[in-house]
């Protein structure tokens, strides 16, 4: 066909609905038709085209010879190149840009002609948005590549559709070894199984999941972090190996559990807190001695201060604070029990690796016994002092008293040292109770113990407490009595009898009584010995008391009516060392 086709023809119907760039070309490499799509995609009219040489209106310069040899060698044996085949080629538009094209050729006669068919199509646009899709991927493989965690593309089969570098290293395989293969084929056995009902549930629920799992390989025993991500494709898995945190964090749990047990073992109340003083921690210690186990960590110890110490407290701790150093100071800590206990309390700060604080650590040591025991140990030595002073101030009247009468050398040795004696057991009474004291009735068994017969001797009263002072002098009190008894009264005779007797009236006043009874009769002295004189002079000024002796016929009367203080006999002490 050397013109246009029929505009009626079948074949000129199809080249005109054809979506493709169609031309009609004979033998001699001329076009014989061209339809509107082809004008649209080279930029020549089916007027200006039919009857030229194709190859002249759409074959790039460089190719055209290319294309003329392969015409000809068909031509010449039949050997097909490109019929049948979709082929990409360049082609030249008019204007004389070029674009790529698909080809496709077909050989058609017509009236014992030989031609050609070829559909044509500008596949400019779906190269471009190949070329852009392929720099995505390249750009996603890439930071996929750069990533520090394993990556695996699963399709909905859970085969592998894509992996990067990081899961390659892991896995020691190649993409070529993991792509299109299934998960089982690449990771058998049943710890993986495990792993894959993990995967289903996750792209069944289109949920995404996150958990850690131990993996065992001939690489050994390692523990995986995996993280899942639903995707249009099928499920995007991350993963990394956390072993080194893991061991790490049970390293950290092992050095908490030793540094609790420590903090909970020694002898003293130890907290943490944040760089702000945030309580953070407080060992059992603590809670023992505050009985505060259900208010947990929100118990602080600055709540229970004693209030004297709180401030002074406070004014320690914000010093610290500002400078960063340690403080210490002996506080007052409010037990469970409501009664305070002195502590001598210590906290220094903790610094992180540039020097700055990160938090604090203190410990509190009881030291309420020993502030006790040294309270005690200055009020014993203060009030040493002041015995020893007494005990040679009354030596030394007891050596003017006794070497002052008119007795012979020898009497008045023996007298004076039956009233050392009987000086020394009063102490004796007294260093039993720490110097806090005695009992009335304490003493007079003490001093009339050697009374030579006890049936002659009664002793009756209630209990009545006597100051250091008082006791010392009513036990050289009764001494004088029970000696001046043995030598001259009731006691010198086998039928008498001596009754000491006291009783506390309801204000608290002390009538206290030394009765004798059976002796020879009595003759009232014409002078002042040294036993009235201790009784009437030196007891009744150091008790306050009113002291008389009555010298009747049938016996002695000594009476003693002194005040006595809450239940006690003289001044009590300023603080108690018992």
């Amino acid at each position: 066909m050397s013109g246009r086709a029929d505009n009626t023809s079948p074949l000129r119907l199809v080249l005109e609905t054809a979506l493709d760039a169609t031309v009609l070309m004979g033998a001699d490499g001329r076009v014989r038709d061209w339809n509107r799509q082809a004008q649209s995609t080279f930029g020549w009219t089916c007027q200006d085209a039919v009857g030229r040489p194709l190859a002249d209106l759409i074959i790039p310069i460089q190719d055209r010879t290319a294309h003329a040899d392969s015409l000809r060698r068909y031509l010449e044996t039949g050997v097909e190149t490109i019929l049948g085949r979709r082929i990409e080629v360049m082609a030249i538009h008019r204007d004389g840009r070029t674009f790529p094209i698909e080809l496709s050729v077909a050989r058609i006669d017509q009236d014992g002609e030989i031609g050609f068919v070829g559909f044509m199509r500008d596949i400019s646009g779906r190269l471009h948005a190949e070329r852009a899709l392929k720099a995505e991927r390249d750009r996603n493989q890439s930071v996929l590549d750069n990533m520090l965690d394993g990556f695996v593309l699963l399709d909905r089969d859970l085969r592998v559709l894509q992996v990067n570098q990081a899961a390659l290293r892991m896995e020691g395989s190649t993409v070529g070894s993991m792509l299109g293969r299934s998960h089982g084929e690449i990771w058998p056995g049943p710890q993986a199984e495990r792993l894959r009902e993990q995967y289903k549930a996750s792209l069944r629920t289109q949920v995404p999941l996150v958990f850690e799992e131990q993996w065992i390989d001939a690489r050994g025993t390692m523990w995986l972090e995996i993280r899942t991500q639903p995707t249009p494709e099928g499920l995007a898995i991350f993963y990394r190996d956390v072993s080194k945190r893991r061991n790490a964090e049970e390293v950290l749990r092992a050095s908490e559990a030793r540094w609790r047990t420590l903090a909970n073992v020694v002898p003293a109340i130890v907290w943490v807190s944040s760089a702000q003083g945030e309580i953070e921690f407080l060992n059992d210690r603590w809670f023992e001695f505050a009985s505060d186990q259900a208010s947990g960590i929100d118990s602080n110890p600055a709540d229970r201060l004693h209030p004297d110490d709180a401030r002074r407290a406070a004014a320690l701790w914000a010093e610290a604070f500002a400078k960063g150093e340690g403080v210490g100071a002996e506080l007052r800590i409010r037990g469970g029990d409501e009664q305070y206990r002195w502590f001598l309390s210590r906290s220094e700060p903790v610094l992180d690796r540039n020097g700055q604080v990160s938090g604090w650590i203190g410990a509190s040591i009881d030291i309420d016994d020993r502030r006790k025991a040294q309270e005690r140990l200055e009020l014993m030595v203060n009030e040493l002092n002041h015995r020893v002073k007494n005990n040679i101030a009354a030596v030394q009247a007891l050596a003017a008293q006794t070497f002052r009468g008119t007795e012979s050398l020898a009497e008045a040795r023996e007298a004076f040292t039956s009233r050392l004696v009987a000086l020394g057991r009063a102490h004796d009474i007294l260093t039993r109770q720490q110097w806090d004291g005695s009992q009335l009735a304490e003493i007079a068994q003490e001093v009339l113990a050697s009374i030579p017969r006890a049936e002659a001797l009664t002793i009756e009263g209630p209990n009545v407490s006597l100051s250091p002072n008082a006791a010392l002098t009513l036990s050289m009190a009764f001494h004088e009595l029970y000696t001046n008894a043995l030598k001259y009264g009731a006691l010198s005779s086998s039928q008498g009898q001596v009754a000491l007797r006291w009783q506390v009236d309801s204000m608290d006043m002390l009538r206290l009584s030394w009765t004798e009874l059976g002796g020879p009769q009595v003759i009232a002295p014409t002078t002042t010995g040294f036993g009235a004189r201790l009784l009437t002079r030196s007891l009744a000024a150091e008790l306050r008391a009113i002291v008389k002796i009555d010298f009747q016929e049938t016996g002695v009367v000594c009476t003693i009516d002194a005040q006595l203080d809450h239940g006690r006999l003289g001044l009590r002490p300023a603080m108690s060392i018992g």
